[in-house]
């Protein structure tokens, strides 16, 4: 990302109603799938890696569930991160380096990191490589390359994705497939609209983010509505939406007698 785009990241996280939902939507599916990955490993503390962690703001939210470390190639991101009090976080110099004084771990969340990678199915191979066994990835990315909008822009994108094409790349990985859902429905007819007026009339709002300040009676609502999908989306699938979920499984790896 863009150095302006950490920044303004940082500032928004905490109460922007596109993070507050999803948010919600992640903490709910963490509840159901931390004690599945606790019956396998019964007699160990969960370790948790957020690969690509940000600003460390979903640290916080992991650390409910076990111990949670952070990687992020960028040194700006990591001093955000321990600026927000998380000093369990590393620097990777690649994205071939992964911290593995804590291999393995149980569950490797990557929450909107695939699309800054060039080689996301490279990535996933390794990210599997130190997932325990019956471990699991939750994988958020943005939907669709038809939205391609500012955000994408400032944040270095190389692709968005469907269920289709991250179902592919979840396969290519060698990784078993738990569920695939697309999220943030509700909202979806707002974002087509604001993207296709920007491409319209503002197209110079094509080069700046989409994640902007807006009334906070507003915010409140937009935040709600979001929210509001994470009790759903754990009973049944959506066909739509502005994002897509995955949660897959690291296949077990042989023993060598």
């Amino acid at each position: 990302m863009l150095p302006d785009t950490y920044d303004n990241v940082f500032k928004s996280e905490t109460h922007h109603w596109w993070y507050v939902g999803r948010r919600a939507v992640i903490r709910r599916f963490l509840d159901l799938i931390c004690p599945e990955i606790k019956m396998i490993h019964p007699d160990e503390a969960l370790r948790i890696l957020d690969y690509g962690c940000g600003t460390g703001f979903m640290l916080g939210l992991l650390g409910e569930y076990g111990e949670a470390i952070g990687a992020d190639s960028s040194e700006l991101s990591i001093e955000l991160s321990r600026k927000r009090g998380h000093e369990n976080v590393y620097l990777q110099k690649s994205h071939a380096d992964l911290p593995e004084s804590k291999c393995p771990f149980h569950l490797v969340t990557l929450l909107d990191v695939l699309e800054h990678v060039e080689d996301d199915i490279d990535l996933l191979k390794k990210l599997a490589e130190i997932t325990a066994d019956g471990g699991m990835l939750l994988i958020t990315v943005p939907a669709y390359q038809w939205l391609w909008s500012g955000e994408d822009h400032v944040s270095q994108h190389y692709r968005r994705y469907s269920n289709k094409s991250l179902m592919h790349v979840i396969q290519k990985a060698g990784l078993e497939k738990v569920h695939l859902t697309y999220f943030n429905f509700w909202l979806l007819p707002i974002q087509i609209a604001v993207i296709f007026y920007n491409r319209l009339f503002r197209k110079e709002a094509l080069l700046k983010s989409n994640v902007q300040n807006v009334p906070r009676y507003l915010n409140r609502l937009l935040s709600k509505i979001f929210s509001s999908e994470a009790s759903i989306l754990s009973r049944c699938k959506i066909p739509l939406g502005g994002s897509v979920l995955c949660i897959a499984k690291a296949k077990r790896k042989k023993s060598v007698d």
